[in-house]
């Protein structure tokens, strides 16, 4: 489907262009394909549209969020602006613009203050989810505590001394 993306507005560009110099042909069946093409394009772009995922757009569940991700938003909002964090893969985006953000399970096991972890969802981003399970395993003797725990989404602040 991405391979799509690219191939989408070079066709649009190259249609665009092309209508006009089809109506303005010699031949009257060409004429006639340059005025009825836009139409049919457009009718079959819309009947083939509820089985591609840009349809989900049209449905008011996609707009709503899921209470699963306000829980997230929720505990990220517990940790105070300009903490280090160690985040998961999907949280970092949302904490880089007030935290100092690393991805969690790194290999330089950089000391932060805080980690949270979707312990559900590991993407495998920067390591394989059997290392980041040891990691978040490895937590509490590495001087975390666990702040809270929402549907496995995990909120660890260090109380001890770093052990890197």
């Amino acid at each position: 489907m991405h391979y799509n993306a690219t191939l989408m507005p070079i066709l649009f560009v190259a249609f665009i262009d092309a209508v006009p110099r089809l109506r303005d042909s010699g031949h009257a069946l060409v004429r006639r394909y340059g005025i009825l093409a836009p139409a049919a394009v457009a009718a079959i772009g819309l009947a083939f549209l509820p089985s591609f995922p840009f349809w989900k757009f049209t449905d008011a569940s996609f707009y709503t969020t899921s209470a699963r991700v306000d829980e997230a938003h929720r505990l990220m909002a517990l940790i105070p602006d300009g903490a280090s964090v160690a985040a998961s893969n999907n949280f970092t985006p949302q904490l880089t613009s007030r935290c100092k953000v690393t991805l969690f399970a790194d290999e330089y096991r950089r000391p932060v203050d805080w980690v949270i972890v979707d312990s559900k969802r590991m993407t495998g981003l920067p390591a394989p989810p059997p290392v980041q399970q040891a990691r978040l395993r490895a937590l509490p003797s590495e001087g975390y505590r666990l702040v809270r725990d929402e549907d496995g989404i995990l909120l660890f602040r260090r109380t001890g001394p770093a052990s890197n």
